[in-house]
């Protein structure tokens, strides 16, 4: 008999998630890989979870409000005002959001050292 131990996946409970959406007046929809909800309410709007490094629009927000700028240097997105990229690879979207939501760390962190 093998006895090796079994990975157990780990399950979320959409049903803890439903109760609470159902509370506000929302349905829920968990994102399966991404690790992020939706929120879908009775009048057609939906809410999501912010987060930059998933969602373009959100990423562009954070740009605009911190003022980043990034270059396109070939296979990488450069931060302008910095000295690091970001390589491009497969996704263009996805490394301007980690380009992007760099930078906006970086900034942070000058502004706590400084």
């Amino acid at each position: 008999m093998d006895r090796r131990p079994v990975a157990r996946e780990r399950r979320r409970r959409p049903g803890r998630h439903a109760a609470a959406a159902a509370r506000i007046g929302a349905q829920v929809e968990i994102v399966a890989g991404e690790n992020w909800l939706s929120l879908h309410f009775a009048d057609g709007t939906v809410t999501h979870a912010w987060n930059p490094l998933v969602h373009s629009d959100d990423m562009l927000d954070l740009s605009a409000r911190l003022r980043i700028d990034i270059e396109w240097g070939g296979e990488s997105v450069v931060f302008a005002d910095g000295n690091w990229s970001e390589p491009v690879g497969a996704d263009p979207s996805a490394a301007a959001r980690r380009a992007v939501t760099r930078a906006a760390a970086e900034i942070e962190n000058a502004k706590s050292l400084g």
